[in-house]
């Protein structure tokens, strides 16, 4: 495997594993910073995963596909279980 594809499974487990989540689970999302002077991709990646503004909540079936949003702007989020 690449580096980068090595890089990027770590860094999805480190995910999982702090939050004692697992593929499948039901996770509530909370973005808690703005997106002024990010990068556009950055922001593209927020609208996809369905914020509207700063401190709207998202509820979503935890996939490979939405983990990989969710890393990729984590900084921007706060993430849970959902009960």
């Amino acid at each position: 495997m690449s580096k980068s594809v090595n890089k990027m499974k770590a860094s999805f487990e480190n995910i999982l594993s702090e939050n004692a989540l697992k593929l499948g689970d039901t996770v509530t999302l909370r973005q808690v910073k703005s997106t002024i002077g990010k990068p556009k991709d950055q922001k593209d990646t927020i609208k996809c995963l369905g914020f509207k503004t700063v401190y709207d909540s998202v509820s979503m079936k935890l996939t490979l596909d939405a983990l990989g949003r969710i890393n990729k702007v984590s900084h921007l989020l706060e993430f849970k279980k959902s009960a």
